[in-house]
This record gives C-alpha cells, sequence and structure tokens, in this order.
C-alpha cells in the first residue's frame, strides 16, 4: 500500500501498489479526514508546524528542548569595556629616530605600557583610580626598529616615545593613510 498526501485537500489517500503498466485510482474507501486541529483549515503552514508533538514521536521533528541554567558567574571587569582611544599627539621627525608626544595630565610611568611592533606602534595609559584604559594606536607609514624603540613619561604630563628608524629617511607622513582599523 502507497500513501499520498495531498497537501490543498489535507488529505490521506491509500493506493494499492500497481505495476507501471496500471492506471492508479484512488481507493475512496479508505481516504482519511483532515485533522481539525489546525488553527487556519486551509493553510499547509499551521498544519505542518500545529502537529510538531506528533511527529516528534515518530521521528519527523526533533522535540523542542526547555532551556536550562548551566551555570552563574560574576562578570569580571574588562579593559575593553571602557576603552579611551586617544586621538590628540604631535610627533617630530629626526634623523635617525621618530618622537611621538602624548599629553597626559597626572600619568605616571608604571601606568604606561607601549609595544613596537615593525609597522605599528601601541600605546596603553591605565591612569590610578579612573577606570578606563587610554589607549593610542598607531598604523606606521615607515617600518621601524623595535628593539631600538623606547619610551618614557616626562614630568608627570606627557609620555615621549621615540621610535628608532630602520633607515634613515625622512618621514612625511608618520602613519599610513592605507592602513586598516581591522589591522589592530
Amino acid at each position: 500500500v502507497s500513501v499520498l498526501y495531498w497537501a490543498s485537500l489535507k488529505q490521506y489517500v491509500f493506493y494499492e501498489q500497481m505495476s507501471a503498466t496500471e492506471e492508479v485510482v484512488p481507493n475512496v474507501s479508505e481516504q482519511v479526514a483532515p485533522s481539525q486541529d489546525s488553527k487556519k483549515p486551509g493553510s499547509q503552514y499551521y498544519y505542518w508546524h500545529g502537529h510538531e508533538k506528533e511527529r516528534a514521536k515518530v521521528g519527523d521533528v526533533a522535540p523542542k528542548t526547555t532551556p536550562a541554567l548551566v551555570g552563574t558567574a560574576q562578570a569580571e571587569h574588562s579593559p575593553l569595556l571602557k576603552q579611551v582611544t586617544i586621538s590628540k599627539y604631535s610627533w617630530c621627525d629626526n634623523k635617525k629616530s621618530v618622537s611621538v608626544y602624548v599629553d597626559f595630565e597626572g600619568v605616571k610611568q608604571e601606568a604606561v605600557s607601549v609595544s613596537f611592533e615593525e609597522k605599528k606602534l601601541k600605546l596603553h595609559i591605565r591612569p590610578d583610580g579612573s577606570g578606563n584604559d587610554h589607549i593610542l594606536v598607531l598604523h606606521l607609514a615607515k617600518p621601524i626598529d623595535a628593539a631600538g624603540s623606547s619610551f618614557r613619561v616626562k614630568e608627570n604630563q606627557q609620555v615621549v616615545i621615540k621610535i628608532s628608524k630602520q633607515e634613515e629617511i625622512a618621514w612625511y607622513d608618520l602613519v599610513d593613510s592605507k592602513a586598516s582599523v581591522d589591522d589592530d
């Protein structure tokens, strides 16, 4: 016995298995009446989705799950939540180095960290009590000598970063205008 479902009529019609040469004629006496559970008669969507529990029993669809609490924990302080971008700085091109000056009132040497890469400079200032990280990221126009570069805090008011050049050529631009923000 084969089963054919006519979605537009919502009827199951049972056919007897026949050879390919015989004509298929529905056996009307064995028709099953459509279910009255559907929300909107005549709508295939509501008929299909209105029978999820019955379909789950026969393995047609996965049963709905109930959310379960896995655990709770106190959220840790993340410096990413309170980052302030430093946008004001000045720079000076020297013969063997480039100096970058960042004014910051009340800064201390232990609150400053600078990382150097071949074409990138990253400055972090973490002042006491503010809860904010002040960050300056520069994608440099030319390669630098990261090992020869350094920084210092000048009179609790300014961070001076000395970038050592790989080649003694003039820098007309400090940052690469083609660098993307996604390069961080």
